[in-house]
């Protein structure tokens, strides 16, 4: 079939040699952890991850809540599945057309759709693209 993994390939596309699972391409590969780590920096937010995929999501909601209050429910979860998004677009690059971003760049691909999901539904957002690259909490009134 075109566009499939066999059953065989059950590596890591990343070539890390781990099994791929959901837990692993999401908070263990060691090729991707990076992307978590400067997400982080991007968003001035440093504390331990959860270890479990199913924890992480409450996770990032209630560390926005307690750093910055419920209205950054909607922007936790729009980070979440935009994190999810980018890892997911880059697997699939990756084995389907043999095409690997680094993983700066990723960081700038969730930059821009953060602010592409944000803008139409977030009349607070006062600034700018480029003030949004540099500090999203600024721009969302809770930074």
């Amino acid at each position: 079939m075109r566009g499939t993994l066999s059953h065989d390939n059950q590596l890591c596309m990343t070539g890390c040699g781990d099994l791929e699972t959901a837990q692993h391409l999401f908070l263990s590969c060691p090729r991707f952890a990076s992307l978590c780590d400067i997400v982080r920096s991007w968003l001035d937010l440093y504390s331990a991850d959860p270890y479990y995929l199913q924890e992480h999501a409450c996770y990032l909601v209630c560390l926005f809540i307690r750093r910055f209050a419920s209205t950054s429910i909607f922007f936790a979860a729009s980070l979440a599945l935009c994190y999810v998004w980018v890892l997911c677009n880059e697997r699939n690059h990756r084995i389907f057309k043999n095409i690997v971003t680094p993983i700066h760049q990723l960081l700038d691909k969730m930059k821009l759709f953060s602010f592409w999901w944000m803008k139409p539904t977030n009349i607070n957002i006062r600034h700018n693209f480029h003030m949004w690259w540099s500090s999203p909490f600024v721009c969302l009134d809770i930074g």
